[in-house]
């Protein structure tokens, strides 16, 4: 007899910003504090509303000047030293994290350009970060919607290895409607 196989799932994602800016004028002082703060918790079975099933990350590298397509229709992973393909029926989050630490480098993110995947879209610099979350309704993913572009390039053109981080969570079914 075979051993049963268990599968969950389970996602928090957080986002936070503080910012204070003091401005002294002669006498007096005025202090600006902004404090916003968001938590999505996503729930293991993909059709829930907030629910997921798949998460895809990977450090991954382009030249400069140079576009990678992935297709979320089929996401090629390692699992246990095993070669399989996620299909993304629909999205919860996408966070995309440039680890350059020079001036210049950045990955932008867009639709492929055919069948492209519109939904989140950014420029992202060195040392930053594009987080979007979708969590009471999923973003579709499409046979005619399906592709997305990084492309690199820099502000002085540059030309050598620029890495970045992708991971996305979604489901391989749709999910809560809402588009």
């Amino acid at each position: 007899m075979g051993a049963s196989l268990s599968d969950t799932f389970g996602a928090i994602i957080k986002s936070f910003v503080l910012a204070t800016r003091t401005e002294t004028q002669g006498v007096a002082e005025v202090v600006e504090e902004i404090s916003a703060a968001n938590t999505y918790t996503l729930v293991d079975g993909g059709a829930n509303a907030a629910g997921a099933d798949f998460v895809w990350s990977d450090l991954r590298s382009l030249t400069g000047g140079t576009t990678e397509t992935i297709d979320l229709l089929a996401v090629s992973d390692q699992v246990l030293g095993a070669t399989g393909t996620k299909t993304f029926r629909s999205v919860r989050a996408i966070q995309v994290r440039n680890t350059m630490t020079i001036t210049g480098p950045r990955i932008v993110v867009g639709p492929g350009p055919t069948d492209g995947w519109g939904r989140v879209r950014g420029d992202v610099g060195p040392g930053g970060e594009l987080l979007a979350v979708q969590q009471a309704n999923h973003w579709p993913v499409w046979s005619n919607e399906r592709n997305l572009l990084l492309h690199a390039t820099g502000a002085t053109g540059a030309t050598g290895a620029i890495t970045f981080a992708i991971t996305i969570v979604g489901s391989s079914v749709t999910g809560a409607t809402g588009y």
